[in-house]
């Protein structure tokens, strides 16, 4: 309707905040978002430029049975280095405790696993001379605050350029038995020098 050169749209009362307006052909209903169903929601980002630990502390809760941490341009300032995680339990925040076992694509000889104790996920990273050889990957946490023992599997990539294949495909397994203790958070690290990058962490909808 078009009143003394103005549009009349006849809009409902807002009600309550956060919803959207839908049409059902012919009027306009405010009601409540469609719910954030099986998906990702981000919840924090860490940038670092020279830090020794990436921390994510105290961040893991029964909100989420899973949650993901994706990283981009992950370096050092040290050459050839190998990148680990440990975990934080819910009884010592602060505390870090490296992953007892892993699984990984081995980066010399890509149609080999290698199995063994430890919480290295990816090797012979980064290259101070080259700002192309950086890595990107996606660290994915599974039931973190259940009862069963902890995981976390890795895939990504990136240039070695130690090896006889200077292109890595990050993908491993980390494992901690710790069955009767929630896990709280998880520490990324370089075996020397600093590690850089942006990590993002994100929980799994349930709903």
């Amino acid at each position: 309707m078009l009143t003394d050169g103005i549009f009349d749209i006849n809009l409902p009362q807002p009600s309550t905040s956060g919803n959207v307006l839908t049409s059902d052909g012919d009027n306009w209903v405010s009601q409540a978002a469609a719910p954030n169903v099986g998906a990702w929601k981000f919840l924090s980002e860490i940038v670092s430029t020279d830090s020794t630990t990436i921390d994510f502390s105290n961040v893991f809760d029964s909100t989420y049975d899973n949650y993901r941490i994706t990283a981009n341009n992950v370096g050092s300032n040290t050459t050839n280095v190998n990148l680990s995680a440990s975990v934080e339990r819910s009884t010592n925040i602060g505390t870090y405790h490296a992953y007892q076992y892993y699984i990984r694509l081995h980066p010399q000889s890509t149609s080999t696993w290698t199995y063994g104790g430890g919480g290295v996920f990816a090797q012979n990273v980064n290259n101070t001379g080259s700002e192309a050889q950086r890595s990107n990957f996606v660290a994915d946490i599974f039931n973190p605050v259940s009862t069963n023992s902890k995981g976390v599997n890795f895939y990504g990539n990136g240039l070695c350029g130690f090896g006889t294949i200077s292109f890595q495909y990050i993908l491993s397994a980390l494992q901690y038995n710790s069955p009767t203790t929630p896990q709280s958070g998880i520490r990324f690290q370089a075996s020397s020098g600093t590690i850089t990058g942006t990590y993002r962490l994100y929980g799994f909808s349930k709903t």
